[in-house]
C-alpha cells in the first residue's frame, strides 16, 4: 500500500476494506471484513520497531464482539529484546479489552519459523502463551524451491470454539 492511496482492486462487493499505511511509501496492513459486520478501532500501543499492528472489535449479529488483531513483522528486522517488550505491552493492552470479548484472535505475518525450535519461536510462543492464547497453524506457510517454514501464525484465547485449522 502507498500511503492515502486508493486501489481499485481493493473493492470486493459486499465487502469493505480497513487499512494501516505505513507512515512512509509503501506497506501497512489490511483487513477486508463484509459490510454487514460493525468494527471499531481499538487503541493499542505502537511496536518501536520495523513491527505493525492494528486491533478490531468485530460485532457480528447474535453473538459477543470478538477481538481480531493483526501483526506484521519485517522479516529483515531481527526480533530484539525491544520487539518482545513492545509485542507483551501490546498483548497486555490487547488483553485489557476482553471483559466486553469472549474471543480473541491474532493474525500474525510475525516472520519467526515455529518449525525452528531456537529461542525466537519459544520466546513468540511463550509470550501469547502468558496471554492465555495458543497457536493453531501447525504445518508450514511458506515454501521456496529448497525449504518451508511456518511464519504466519493464527493465535487464539478460545480453543474449544476452533473447529479446524490449517493451510
Amino acid at each position: 500500500l502507498n500511503l492515502d492511496q486508493e486501489y481499485p482492486g481493493l473493492h470486493i462487493p459486499g465487502y469493505n476494506f480497513y487499512r494501516k499505511d505505513r507512515n512512509r511509501v509503501w506497506g501497512g496492513l489490511g483487513c477486508f471484513y463484509r459490510d454487514s459486520i460493525q468494527i471499531n478501532v481499538l487503541n493499542t500501543p505502537n511496536f518501536n520497531d520495523e513491527t505493525e499492528s492494528f486491533c478490531l472489535s468485530v460485532k457480528v449479529k447474535f453473538i459477543s464482539p470478538i477481538l481480531l488483531s493483526c501483526i506484521y513483522r519485517n522479516p529483515n528486522k531481527f526480533p530484539s529484546a525491544v520487539f518482545y517488550i513492545d509485542l507483551n505491552n501490546y498483548l497486555n493492552s490487547v488483553n485489557s479489552h476482553l471483559s466486553k470479548h469472549r474471543e480473541y484472535y491474532t493474525l500474525g505475518d510475525l516472520n519467526i519459523d515455529l518449525l525452528k525450535t531456537n529461542a525466537l519461536s519459544d520466546n513468540i510462543l511463550l509470550a501469547f502463551k502468558e496471554y492465555n492464547c495458543s497457536q493453531f497453524i501447525q504445518e508450514p506457510t511458506h515454501h521456496t524451491k529448497h525449504s518451508s517454514s511456518l511464519i504466519d501464525h493464527i493465535y487464539a484465547n478460545t480453543a474449544d470454539y476452533i473447529t479446524q485449522s490449517g493451510i
